[in-house]
């Protein structure tokens, strides 16, 4: 017999998840994903019809893909993040170094007519 059972075999083993799951979530302060951690033992599993059966490599590498995927979507947006704040910090040292730039302006202009004052 292959990896598919018999629908009474499924129904029992379903029949059986279903009363551990209430079993543990009754007795235990466990979480949802803690519980179907605990139950569901077999991580690398998928539905096909009325059976479950081990993942195929094109189904992990779909997942794994998917992952790198999402990551890369984030790295994105804190780059596009952090070009913004670099951007903006740029512009505000634009700002301060036009401010200094003045302020040392008159500064030299109160120098001149100090010494001329005195002299």
């Amino acid at each position: 017999m292959g990896p598919f059972l018999s629908r009474r075999q499924f129904i029992l083993g379903h029949n059986a998840l279903l009363d551990r799951l209430v079993a543990l979530r009754e007795s235990s302060s466990l979480s949802k994903d803690e519980i179907f951690a605990e139950v569901l033992t077999e991580k690398s599993a998928c539905f096909c019809g009325m059976s479950v059966s081990k993942k195929s490599k094109t189904y992990k590498a779909a997942e794994e893909s998917a992952a790198l995927r999402k990551e890369l979507e984030e790295y994105k947006d804190r780059e596009k993040e952090n070009q913004a704040i670099y951007a903006k910090s740029l512009k505000k040292n634009k700002e301060m170094e036009k401010r200094l730039a003045y302020m040392e302006k008159k500064m030299a202009i109160l120098v001149d007519l100090h010494e001329k004052r005195f002299d």
